[in-house]
């Protein structure tokens, strides 16, 4: 649900990030040039990205979607993220807080 008075003004993807076990053991804490890796970073690091079809410029203040997204991976994969992308960088770009709680990870929120 966008909680604002207005939509998104630019057409930026809303993508999925899947990880699973094998790929997600939360060991790096530092990059190799020795600085932090924030949350957001370790996540886009063993993920599997899938952009979906949501068109956000549509979505006004108070309105729902919703939107069907085939998973890479016959398998569940045991996190699902979402991140909303700058198309300039490629890289979600924008707070995602759905319900208040701690699932969010710089820019992307776990679903999963």
């Amino acid at each position: 649900m966008n909680e604002g008075t207005a939509p998104v003004y630019e057409k930026w993807p809303l993508s999925l990030y899947t990880v699973s076990g094998e790929k997600n053991d939360g060991s790096r804490k530092v990059s190799a040039d020795g600085t932090a890796v924030s949350d957001a970073e370790k996540i886009l690091r063993s993920a599997e990205r899938t952009e979906t079809d949501l068109d956000l410029t549509s979505l006004a203040g108070g309105e729902k979607t919703s939107v069907t997204v085939k998973l890479p991976s016959e398998d569940m994969p045991e996190e699902i993220w979402a991140g909303i992308e700058d198309p300039d960088t490629g890289k979600p770009a924008v707070p995602l807080d759905f319900d208040g709680s701690t699932a969010s990870a710089g820019f992307c929120y776990r679903l999963k």
